[in-house]
């Protein structure tokens, strides 16, 4: 199927790359979409940074996952985004089928952004990584479905400022996501603690980013709390 070659596709492009040392090259790969400013000087990083997962991803159990799948194997491997994938084209891709979050409300939307907040701090002073990459995957894509319904309900220039600090939470998670991968699967002692330190400024990077974009949600839609009773 379509969705099958182009993980395939994907995967081998990322890892001749990978294996020529081009970053630049692996670098105009992620510049095909516009990113906002604060992520630019990260394009490098993560662009380094896929290209093993992708190669691991092409010979481990999965060549790819769609989001909200927070199995183990999903950490750090190829997300196929693309919202018109169907079942069908999933199970002929061998993608194991998963839902993805909706909102049916701004304020409930806004409110699960503000509600993570905490949740996210941790990620920060956990050592299990495991368990924060399996948190990620199921955060992620809720807070990208609760930004895109945000961002449709306002004027024009909020929208684009609000669609900004979303993406670059958004990418910050998934570099996040790439180094928590190499973290949990490395297994030569010489690089365990390079994994786990670069694992750990990824997460504090994703904290930051996120913090932006909760601004921004809390001066467009203001926390509304209950008036209390007399």
């Amino acid at each position: 199927s379509w969705l099958g070659k182009s993980a395939a596709a994907a995967s081998s492009c990322m890892l001749s790359l990978l294996l020529s040392g081009s970053v630049a090259a692996a670098a105009a790969l992620t510049a095909t979409n516009e990113r906002p400013p604060a992520t630019l000087a990260r394009r490098p990083f993560v662009a380094a940074a896929t290209a093993l997962p992708l190669a691991y991803a092409a010979t481990g159990a999965y060549a790819a996952c769609l989001p909200s799948d927070a199995s183990v194997e999903c950490i750090g491997v190829y997300k196929e985004r693309s919202t018109d994938v169907t079942r069908e084209d999933a199970k002929a891709a061998g993608i194991r089928w998963v839902d993805q979050p909706s909102f049916t409300s701004c304020a409930k939307a806004a409110n699960y952004l503000r509600d993570a907040r905490p949740q996210i701090a941790k990620w920060r002073s956990s050592a299990d990584f495991t368990s924060v990459g399996q948190d990620l995957l199921r955060v992620r894509p809720r807070v990208q479905a609760a930004a895109a319904l945000l961002a449709s309900n306002v004027d024009p220039g909020s929208a684009t400022l609000l669609n900004r600090a979303a993406e670059s939470a958004l990418y910050s998670m998934d570099a996040a996501d790439v180094a928590l991968g190499f973290a949990i699967r490395e297994t030569n002692t010489r690089y365990v603690i390079t994994r786990a330190a670069a694992a750990a400024d990824a997460l504090d990077t994703a904290d930051a980013d996120y913090c932006e974009l909760v601004r921004f949600v809390d001066a467009l839609y203001p926390e509304t709390k209950p008036k209390k009773k007399r």
